[in-house]
C-alpha cells in the first residue's frame, strides 16, 4: 500500500481555539477493493528539538545540517516503516528560537519547552485561599486538557482530509516524549475520576518513547510514581522504549536512565498478569560513541518493525 506524497495541513483546529500544523502522509486507501481492510490505523509523531518544517529548518544556520530529519523528511520514512497506517507529524506550537520544541498545546512548558511544574496555594487548613503555603509543585497538569485536544485534532484531520483514524499509535522522539508522559497522567486521570476518555484516545493501542530526554531537571522524563502507572496500565496500551547511549548514558543527566529503569520495572510489574499488554525496552546503537547523528537514527529503528 503507497502513502500520498507528505503535505502540509496548516492550523488543524483543536480543543478550545487551540491549533497545529501538521505534516500528513494518508496511505492511498481504495475504497472499492478489498484493499481497504489492510489499513491498520494512525501513526501520531512528535518531533524533538531542531526538527521543523523543511525550508525553515533549511534557513537555520546550525539546524540546517540536519535537514534530512525535516518534518517532511521524517514523515516521508515513517511512511515506509507503516506502509498501512495514516501518518501525521504534529509540529510543536512554538519553536523557540527556532530550536526548542514548545508543545504548549498539549502541556504545561517553560520557555524552552520543558516541562513545568503547576502549584497551588493552600492555607494552614489545606483550604484554597488564606495565608498561602506553596506545595511541591506537579508535573504534567492533569487539568491541561492534551487528550481533548488530540482528539479534537484527529477528529479535524478525519473531517478535512476524508480519512478513518481508527487505531492508534502515538510516537515522541527526544523531547516529544513529554506530550507521552502527558497522555500517562491525563488517561490516569480519567480513570481515577471515573471520566470516559474521548472517542479517538479510546482506541490508542500503543506508545513509543524514542530516545526521550530534555533539560528541564529530574523527574520529568519518565512516569515513575507507580499510582499514576497502575491506572494507565488498566487500559493495556503496548509501551515500547527505545534507547541510545546519547539519552541513556548522558554523565550531565543521569537521572535519565534511572527514571527509565524505574518506568520499565514498574510497568513490567504492572501488566505481568495481562496477556494483550506488551512492555519493551531495547538499548541501540550501544558499541557506538554517543552523538547527535545516532539519537536521530533511533527513528530508523522504526523501519525494523
Amino acid at each position: 500500500m503507497t502513502h500520498q506524497i507528505p503535505k502540509l495541513v496548516n492550523s488543524v483546529a483543536g480543543f478550545q481555539g487551540r491549533a497545529n500544523d501538521i505534516i500528513s502522509a494518508l496511505c492511498n486507501v481504495n475504497t472499492g477493493s478489498s484493499q481497504l481492510s489492510q489499513h491498520k490505523g494512525t501513526i501520531l509523531f512528535f518531533p524533538g528539538d531542531v526538527q521543523d518544517l523543511h525550508d525553515v529548518q533549511a534557513k537555520h544556520r546550525d539546524n540546517s545540517r540536519y535537514l534530512d530529519w525535516s518534518l517532511e523528511n521524517t514523515c516521508q520514512l515513517l511512511t515506509q516503516a507503516f506502509p498501512h497506517q495514516h501518518v501525521f507529524v504534529v509540529r510543536p506550537v512554538r519553536k523557540q528560537l527556532g530550536t526548542f520544541s514548545c508543545y504548549d498545546n498539549f502541556l504545561q512548558s517553560d520557555n524552552l519547552g520543558n516541562p513545568q511544574k503547576t502549584f497551588k496555594s493552600s492555607d494552614s487548613n489545606g483550604e484554597e485561599g488564606g495565608q498561602a503555603q506553596r506545595d511541591d509543585g506537579q508535573w504534567y497538569d492533569v487539568h491541561h486538557g492534551c487528550l481533548q485536544h488530540l482528539d479534537k485534532l484527529l477528529e479535524s484531520l478525519s473531517t478535512e482530509l476524508q480519512c478513518e483514524i481508527g487505531p492508534l499509535k502515538v510516537i515522541g522522539f527526544s523531547k516529544g516524549i513529554v506530550v507521552l508522559n502527558q497522555i500517562v497522567h491525563e488517561i490516569a486521570h480519567y480513570k481515577e475520576s471515573g471520566t470516559t476518555v474521548p472517542v479517538h484516545l479510546s482506541c490508542l493501542q500503543e506508545l513509543v518513547w524514542l530516545d526521550g530526554g530534555h533539560n528541564g531537571g529530574p523527574g520529568a522524563i519518565y512516569v515513575t510514581d507507580q499510582n499514576i502507572l497502575e491506572k494507565f496500565a488498566s487500559y493495556n496500551i503496548n509501551v515500547d522504549v527505545r534507547l541510545t547511549p546519547y539519552q541513556d548514558q548522558c554523565s550531565r543527566r543521569p537521572w535519565i536512565h534511572k527514571e527509565c529503569k524505574t518506568f520499565i520495572r514498574l510497568m513490567t510489574q504492572l501488566t505481568t498478569n495481562s496477556t494483550s499488554t506488551t512492555v519493551k525496552k531495547k538499548l541501540y546503537f550501544e558499541q557506538e560513541t554517543p552523538s547527535i547523528e545516532t539519537h536521530f537514527n533511533i527513528i530508523k529503528t522504526l523501519l525494523d518493525e
